[in-house]
């Protein structure tokens, strides 16, 4: 693929979060699927749905294993992720030396930050800029009553182009943005599921012995997918021919 300098239109992104203790320290981790316009993914997660004939709104941390149904679900809505042109894009900081992952505004600043860097592969083309994107947030990480001014405080990030270094690149166009519940979209609901098994892989190289069977079923079974993977922690684009990306982002100095 090679790299373009043009600005990738239209591209619909849902972002999610969790919280893990990794070597003794809390980390967040932000996770996102990117859409091109044109992605097939809403249609795939509709009959992965049908097929496990589940109606019910899938989490992963509460996912269990004695529903048959919902089990299909969740590798059904896998699967679907798989075989469609979306991506997932995932920054994973450590919370006690971050600053101040606490407040909504930092959390922002990460969301801007991976953005930054979403490299869309569109038809052999490698994007590095989103213009017009169009970002639906699971509502329960924003204060209620506070969308909009959190809405503009991420949009003055993407507009500058926000990157490690905080200089300035290539002006954007706004975003629109939504904060939403993730009962009300599958996509939410797949991100939540991708930021569990990330997690699963942090939590397995932390040594944790009390992970469910089924959900390292779940871990290992994606790994198989990208050959000589070993973990998702730091798994690159390249190595999973662009699908996948997870950066472990160091603390400011």
């Amino acid at each position: 693929m090679r790299n373009s300098e043009g600005q990738f239109h239209l591209c619909k992104i849902y972002l999610d979060e969790t919280e893990f203790f990794y070597n003794k320290v809390r980390h967040l981790l932000l996770g996102a699927i990117l859409l091109p316009i044109d992605c097939d993914l809403p249609v795939l997660l509709g009959k992965a749905r049908r097929s496990a004939n589940y109606v019910n709104t899938l989490h992963y941390s509460e996912w269990g294993n004695r529903s048959a149904p919902e089990s299909k679900a969740v590798t059904g809505f896998i699967r679907s992720f798989l075989s469609s042109s979306a991506v997932y894009r995932a920054i994973v900081v450590n919370s006690d030396t971050w600053d101040s992952l606490g407040s909504t505004l930092s959390r922002l600043r990460l969301a801007g930050l991976l953005l930054a860097y979403p490299w869309m592969p569109c038809e052999g083309v490698l994007y590095r800029y989103l213009s017009r994107a169009r970002l639906i947030f699971d509502r329960m990480s924003i204060p209620d009553g506070q969308e909009k001014r959190h809405a503009d405080r991420l949009n003055m990030i993407l507009r500058r182009g926000f990157t490690a270094s905080g200089k300035n690149v290539q002006p954007l166009e706004d975003a629109r943005v939504l904060f939403s519940d993730k009962r009300l979209f599958d996509e939410l609901q797949l991100v939540d599921i991708l930021n569990g098994v990330i997690r699963t892989s942090y939590l397995l190289e932390n040594g944790s012995t009390n992970q469910p069977e089924h959900k390292i079923r779940l871990h290992s079974w994606l790994l198989g997918k990208f050959s000589g993977v070993p973990s998702f922690i730091e798994i690159s684009r390249n190595s999973t021919a662009q699908k996948i990306n997870v950066w472990h982002k160091a603390p400011k100095p």
